[in-house]
């Protein structure tokens, strides 16, 4: 019976029922980063590697989102940012 209860403590922890209503709070974003063969590209206020990074849509203006997808030198893919971790840093 240890074994089971053992086993018992284990699934919770390793569902990670703490990141379930992060992932249910989530803002649209968009993942932005350069093309293969393009070392960096300076676009809408910012500087994008081909590591690439995501930005909050609520954070760009309509015609920096469009820079930004229009811009053949970057791959623009449409993503999802978890909500609570902006909020948490500014708390």
């Amino acid at each position: 019976m240890a074994t089971q209860k053992t086993t018992a403590r284990k699934a919770p922890s390793k569902a990670g029922s703490q990141k379930a209503p992060a992932d249910a709070e989530e803002i649209p974003a968009v993942f932005v980063r350069t093309r293969r063969g393009i070392k960096s590209r300076r676009r809408a206020g910012h500087r994008f590697t081909r590591e690439g990074f995501g930005i909050a849509l609520s954070a760009l203006s309509e015609a920096q989102v469009a820079q930004l997808r229009d811009d053949p030198a970057l791959e623009v893919k449409d993503c999802t940012l978890p909500a609570e971790a902006d909020s948490e840093s500014e708390a």
